[in-house]
């Protein structure tokens, strides 16, 4: 018989309250006023499983809203988390407490690598009523915060439809997920891992998902939630009818800001594009100016691409058919994520506009590809061009730093064609969420509301080409 108040809790392992208590009135004893022990210990409980689920959820490093703590628990929240610093189960970040509202601070903390953790079902209507108030004030916390900034980048109707889509995701194979937990857990038996997947599992499950963030205030517009950090290898446990997403994304992005250095309009690129996804495999000594050549002689304007450098017509072939990571990999026998992963650091996201002269792979690609290397560096400078800087008002790209101005550059171009693509979903009443790049339409029982492959591929190359861009779907 399933008991209705039955409560779920994170607690630290082998945790001695009584050890806990003493420590607890030492520090409370001038207080004149503090909460019964069996409270405390409620109390304690409750506080523990919220700084675990968020050291799962946070990579480590979290934050505990102060307002929310003290609304839901009452001013001991500050006494109990002092004690628990106390006891070395959590440490206190070193730096000041970041603002995150007028008057209302969120405190910094981690959990020390050793510490372990238990799950355990608890049986209590307090601690009910404590997970109800915190979901609800969060909720309210996030509608004030994240709901906001949503609705005026992209409107209440859509956000409806996000989380409409958002919710209907979820764990479908649990025993499979399991078992590549297991596997995974006997290769690194690290204590903080085995949370992550146990929290990650509960949220996968969670039928009130909401969207945790958007990247607002730079103009990346990008939407977080419980299925963005998680791994690719994960995906394959949900329950997903169709997943579709661009090949080397990033780097078929910066087309558009190859283009524009160029002066080729959407319409232009596009056929550029277009005509280089064309180009047979088995033709790969089309470099160049043969290249180049191939494409006048395929109605391609000529003064589209005589412009056009060697090494950039050559990149975007390699792009526009999901060629370059595996082109890269293959030569320098690394395997392909490494490579993507080192790409991005040294070269498309790097701190400095050309850092050939100490990074390796930078250096590479600046011989591989100069002139493509030589417009990423001209959106990282202090001086930017004049070009550049009009791209980034009409775009409202607002980067903290100069040299982090491509990347939000092209997150926000990312952004702005899943959003494209979601709308246009959204109003032939199909559900799907994006993640980054990736499109992920969930099943269904109405099978109306469920694109094929073949509607979403349609749909998303239309797209795509009302921003100048070719994309390899897989």
């Amino acid at each position: 018989m399933k008991i209705d108040n039955e409560v779920f809790l994170y607690i630290f392992k082998d945790f001695d309250f009584e050890k806990f208590y003493l420590m607890y009135t030492q520090s409370t004893n001038k207080l004149k006023r503090t909460s019964k022990k069996e409270i405390i210990k409620v109390k304690c409980l409750y506080i523990q499983d919220c700084v675990i689920r968020l050291s799962a959820t946070k990579d480590g490093s979290f934050t505990l809203h102060s307002q929310i703590l003290k609304a839901v628990v009452g001013r001991e929240y500050r006494q109990i988390l002092d004690t628990m610093v106390k006891m070395k189960l959590i440490k206190k970040k070193t730096f000041k407490s970041q603002k995150y509202k007028v008057g209302e601070f969120s405190m910094q903390y981690t959990i020390p690598e050793k510490i372990e953790y238990d799950k355990i079902r608890l049986i209590s209507e307090k601690i009910k009523k404590y997970k109800k108030k915190s979901r609800e004030l969060i909720c309210q916390m996030k509608e004030d915060t994240v709901g906001k900034d949503f609705d005026l980048m992209y409107g209440k109707r859509f956000r409806k439809r996000y989380v409409a889509s958002l919710r209907k995701i979820t764990l479908e194979n649990i025993e499979g997920y399991d078992n590549y937990v297991k596997k995974l857990l006997k290769e690194d038996k690290t204590e903080s891992k085995s949370l992550y997947y146990m929290v990650l599992k509960d949220d996968l499950l969670d039928k009130n998902k909401e969207i945790e963030s958007i990247d607002y205030s730079s103009g990346a517009g990008r939407i977080y939630h419980v299925f963005t950090h998680m791994k690719r290898e994960i995906k394959k446990f949900l329950n997903i009818a169709v997943m579709l997403d661009a090949s080397n994304s990033q780097p078929l992005l910066l087309s558009k800001m190859i283009f524009d250095f160029y002066d080729i309009d959407n319409k232009g690129g596009y056929n550029i594009m277009k005509a280089l996804k064309e180009v047979k495999a088995a033709d790969i000594h089309y470099v160049g100016k043969n290249l180049r050549n191939y494409l006048i002689s395929n109605n391609i304007e000529n003064e589209n691409v005589a412009g056009m450098d060697d090494d950039v017509l050559y990149y975007l072939y390699l792009v526009v058919n999901g060629l370059l990571w595996d082109m890269i990999s293959e030569e320098k026998h690394v395997e392909r994520e490494i490579v993507k992963t080192t790409m991005f650091k040294q070269v498309f996201y790097s701190n400095t506009p050309y850092a050939y002269k100490w990074k390796e792979w930078a250096v590479e690609f600046a011989q591989m590809f100069p002139t493509v290397y030589l417009i990423i560096g001209r959106w990282k400078m202090k001086s930017r061009p004049k070009g550049i800087e009009e791209y980034m008002k009409k775009n409202k790209v607002c980067p903290n730093k100069p040299t982090a101005a491509l990347s939000i550059a092209m997150q926000a171009l990312e952004s702005k064609i899943m959003v494209t693509i979601l709308k246009k979903m959204y109003k032939r009443k199909w559900y799907a969420v994006n993640l980054h790049d990736c499109i992920i339409v969930p099943k269904i029982e109405d099978k109306e509301k469920v694109p094929t492959f073949d509607q979403l591929k349609k749909l998303m190359d239309e797209v795509y080409m009302s921003f100048g861009l070719s994309a390899t779907f897989k």
